[in-house]
């Protein structure tokens, strides 16, 4: 697996022992951003960004879409695993949240 320029890889390695007695060997990987900045205030002066998660695309999906649509929300980011929850818990509103992405051009 390739690092892409500007992350920073951190694993940790770790055994696990399976249901039938056999040990695993299991690494987990992350990757960290460092093209971020972050402000003492967060962002929150310069616009700063918000986040999503699973419930609150879930349950304020006309909130989101009424607003991104009028131009008023900007700066949010929806992460893959989001989509997927989303994608895996209700079609309908996985559908419009990517209409929605795809209407930002991003």
């Amino acid at each position: 697996m390739q690092v892409v320029e500007g992350m920073e890889r951190i694993g940790k390695v770790f055994l696990k022992k399976t249901r039938k007695g056999k040990i695993k060997r299991v690494l987990r990987e992350h990757y960290l951003r460092d093209d971020l900045q972050t402000a003492p205030d967060g962002g929150w002066a310069d616009g700063g960004c918000i986040v999503i998660d699973t419930n609150v695309a879930l349950h304020q999906i006309d909130f989101l879409d009424t607003t991104s649509a009028s131009g008023a929300l900007r700066n949010v980011i929806i992460l893959q695993t989001v989509l997927d929850e989303v994608k895996h818990r209700s079609v309908a509103v996985f559908v419009r949240l990517k209409k929605m992405v795809q209407a930002t051009g991003r």
